[in-house]
């Protein structure tokens, strides 16, 4: 469970069908989401896209340095260029992504889609419980 720590989080349980409506600008990783007509934000680690909402390339900048620990982890720095091919079926909040002919996994919290590709609506299905405690 993740405990939602402020009034514009959207309490969601696993399971629950949800609407996402783009990634926040200034909070890579985090989400405007909506439930049963409520709206708030959710984190993208405790959702997933369905269908092909999440296939194809987008491109993203990298918003934070981040080191591959394990031989399957990309690495990047702030302000690089990266090809995102697609959420990672089994574990969500984790891409396929490539960099400079380099393929490899990176997490959703260290880069922000560029232009429009994070734009219109797209259905998700909630992977984990969210509690947004001070809705």
């Amino acid at each position: 469970n993740f405990d939602g720590r402020d009034a514009d989080e959207l309490t969601f349980k696993a399971g629950d069908k949800i609407t996402i409506h783009g990634e926040l600008e200034d909070e890579p990783g985090w989400f405007n989401a909506e439930l049963n007509g409520k709206k708030g934000i959710a984190p993208g680690t405790h959702f997933k896209l369905d269908g092909n909402n999440n296939s194809g390339k987008k491109t993203a900048t990298a918003t934070a340095n981040f080191d591959g620990r394990d031989a399957d982890e990309l690495t990047f720095k702030a302000g690089d260029k990266i090809t995102i091919h697609g959420e990672l079926e089994d574990e969500p909040g984790w891409f396929n992504a490539e960099l400079n002919g380099k393929k490899g996994i990176a997490p959703g919290t260290h880069f922000k889609l560029d232009g429009n590709n994070n734009s219109g609506k797209k259905t998700a299905t909630a992977t984990a419980n969210f509690d947004g405690r001070d809705a």
